[in-house]
Parts: C-alpha cells; structure tokens; sequence
C-alpha cells in the first residue's frame, strides 16, 4: 500500500460522520468539556432527558450508597452523615483501568432553583488537586426528566491536562447513561 493510499484511508475513517456523531452525542445523550471557577482542569458535562419523573430520579440520585452498585467506576460509596438537604460521604473511583483509585470525602447539597432541582458535591479532603460533581435536573413533564451532569475530578497524577479532561468528559456521559438505565 502505497503511503498516498495509507494517508487517503486514516483521512476517510477520520473524517466519517459517525466519527463526528459519536463525540459529540449518542443515544440521545449530548456531552462537552467544560470549565468551572477555581479548577484547574476542564470537566466534563452529559445531558439527556430520562424517561421518569423528576421525584424518582432525585430520589435515586439521593440514593448516595447506591452509586457503588450503578455508577461506572465507583468502587464505595458510603454515608458519613445525612441531614435535611445536606450530606457527608466518602467516595472511591477506580480509573486509568484499575491501576489508581481516587478517593474524597464530599460535601453534598440539595438545592431548589424554581421547579429544578441541583445536587452538588464539592471535595473536602482526598487525594486530587479538586473535585466537583453536580446533578442537575429540570422537569420535562410529569413523566420525563432533563439530566446535566457536569464532573471536574483533578486527579494528583502526572497526566495532560487534555487527558484528564476527557476521562471527565468520558465519565460524564457514563453516569448520564448508568442513571437512565437503573430508573428503566
């Protein structure tokens, strides 16, 4: 095969339009790297709207000891403590395929914006330079709920930033779709 040839094949797979779809959105689930004040790093963000009500999918994504059983990744998840809108937990994440394990201890809070409602986790202690990770979730209609999960994990390892980056982006989408597929 000639090096033209070679050039011309990767410029035809690269350049394909499902490539294009799938970074961008797939199964009804959109996603993108963002940025937040005071991380360093870009996060990732993931919508899409889930077939259930707006109470049952806050009550799963209040249901903290259950990430260990659906969420991609997640090792332990454990309530330290829980009172009204606000909770202490201790979570654990393995990543780059098992070769680390991320752990923090988070602070979360609910919180009411009209008829949405935002459940935000913000690192306290563990072992990355910062953590965020906020649920967002709007009501479509009595029985469909619009998700926005935005994670900015940035972990102490000597990774590019644009690796980094994209894991979040990555797990981002991953959570969105774990989430619609425990509330089926």
């Amino acid at each position: 095969m000639t090096r033209l040839s070679t050039f011309a094949l990767l410029f035809a797979f690269l350049a394909s339009p499902v490539q294009a779809q799938d970074s961008r959105s797939y199964e009804g689930i959109s996603w993108r790297k963002v940025s937040e004040p005071g991380l360093e790093v870009q996060g990732g963000q993931a919508t899409g709207v889930l077939e259930a009500p707006m109470d049952r999918v806050l009550a799963q994504v209040r249901d903290y000891a259950s990430y260990e059983d659906f969420l991609p990744h997640f090792r332990q998840s454990r309530v330290l403590g829980e009172r009204g809108d606000r909770a202490m937990l201790y979570l654990q994440v393995e990543i780059l395929h098992g070769a680390g394990t991320l752990w923090a201890q988070v602070q979360v809070s609910v919180q009411e914006r009209g008829n949405d409602r935002v459940v935000e986790a913000r690192m306290l202690r563990g072992n990355m330079d910062g953590f965020l990770a906020r649920w967002e979730l709007e009501p479509v209609s009595e029985s469909r709920t619009k998700v926005k999960f935005t994670l900015v994990a940035d972990p102490q390892v000597p990774a590019p930033g644009s690796v980094v980056a994209n894991q979040n982006e990555q797990f981002a989408r991953q959570c969105v779709r774990a989430l619609r597929n425990r509330l089926r």
